[in-house]
């Protein structure tokens, strides 16, 4: 696991962050950056996962929000891709919370467990951030009282 999250850093590909909750040791998840073009496009696909006993608890809306603020505002992306199983119901719902768009289909794309699988390609872009940034933005600010 550590050279999965450390060799995509030394080799300036992409960086990855585990994901711990305030008050506890234990690794609740990681995510990060991969397949980082800074050339061209300013793009990187964007990964992710979480313990199971860590799941529907909006921690990874919060990690996720984190990691696309310092994409977009510190790597200066203009695109950041996600890939996930069309099956993964609560992926897909995470990142069309943020404002992701589906792009397509790719046809069994990953091998994974034994099988060829299909991933659905989703994307968001450095100008529909600024809005999903807003909006969250607003959501935690408190409302004037006007006094």
């Amino acid at each position: 696991m550590l050279e999965f999250c450390i060799k995509p850093f030394e080799e300036n590909k992409g960086i990855r962050w585990g994901i711990v909750l305030k008050g506890e040791t234990e690794l609740a998840g990681t995510i990060g950056y991969h397949q980082w073009v800074k050339a061209g496009g300013y793009h990187a696909r964007v990964g992710y996962d979480l313990v199971a006993s860590y799941r529907r608890r909006g921690i990874m809306t919060d990690a996720l929000m984190a990691v696309l603020r310092y994409g977009f505002e510190t790597m200066r992306l203009n695109k950041v891709e996600a890939c996930t199983d069309p099956r993964n119901v609560a992926s897909i719902r995470l990142l069309e919370k943020l404002g992701f768009h589906q792009d397509g289909v790719l046809r069994e794309n990953t091998y994974y467990h034994g099988r060829f699988i299909d991933e659905v390609v989703f994307s968001l872009l450095a100008s529909e951030w600024r809005n999903v940034a807003h909006a969250a933005a607003e959501l935690v600010e408190p409302a004037s009282d006007g006094g």
